[in-house]
C-alpha cells in the first residue's frame, strides 16, 4: 500500500517517456474548454505540432444485488485524444474525430490539397498512424 504519486502541474516540467517529450501544456478541447494537462508530442514539424494525450477512467465495481444479476468488476479505461498547434500561434486545439471538421481547421490555403490527399490515400484520423502521415503532409 504505497501512497499515491502525481506530476507536478508546472510548466517548466518535461520528461522523455519512450523517448517522446511529455510536457505540461494549456489547451483546448473540442467543446471549447480550455484545461491544463500533459500532452505527449508526437511530431514536432515546420508548421504543425502533433500531441497526444492519454486519459485513464476508473470505474467503481457494482458487487451483485442478487444471484441472478452478475457482479460488475472495477475497472481502468484508456481513452487518447490529439491536439494541434500551429506554428506561431499559441494555442493547442483537440483534433475532432471527423476529417471534415478537421479540414475547418486547417489554413484555407492547404484545406482543398488536405481534402483531396485524405480522399485519395483513405485515411481516417481516427486512426494515429492514418491521423500521422496527414500532418506529415501537412508539414511538407
Amino acid at each position: 500500500d504505497e501512497p499515491y504519486k502525481a506530476l507536478v502541474k508546472d510548466k517548466e516540467v518535461s520528461l522523455l517517456i519512450n523517448a517522446k517529450p511529455l510536457s505540461f501544456k494549456t489547451f483546448v478541447t473540442e467543446k471549447n474548454e480550455t484545461i491544463n494537462g500533459y500532452l505527449t508530442l508526437l511530431q514536432k514539424g515546420n508548421t504543425y505540432d502533433l500531441y497526444q494525450r492519454t486519459l485513464v477512467k476508473f470505474t467503481e465495481g457494482q458487487p451483485a444485488q442478487n444471484s441472478f444479476v452478475a457482479a460488475v468488476p472495477s475497472r481502468f479505461t484508456k481513452f487518447t485524444e490529439y491536439y494541434f498547434q500551429k506554428d506561431g500561434v499559441n494555442r493547442i486545439d483537440q483534433i475532432p474525430q471527423k476529417n471534415k471538421k478537421l479540414l475547418k481547421l486547417i489554413d484555407a490555403s492547404k484545406r482543398e490539397d488536405l481534402k483531396i490527399f485524405l480522399k485519395e490515400n483513405n485515411l481516417n484520423i481516427k486512426n494515429e498512424q492514418d491521423l500521422i502521415k496527414v500532418f506529415d503532409y501537412l508539414n511538407s
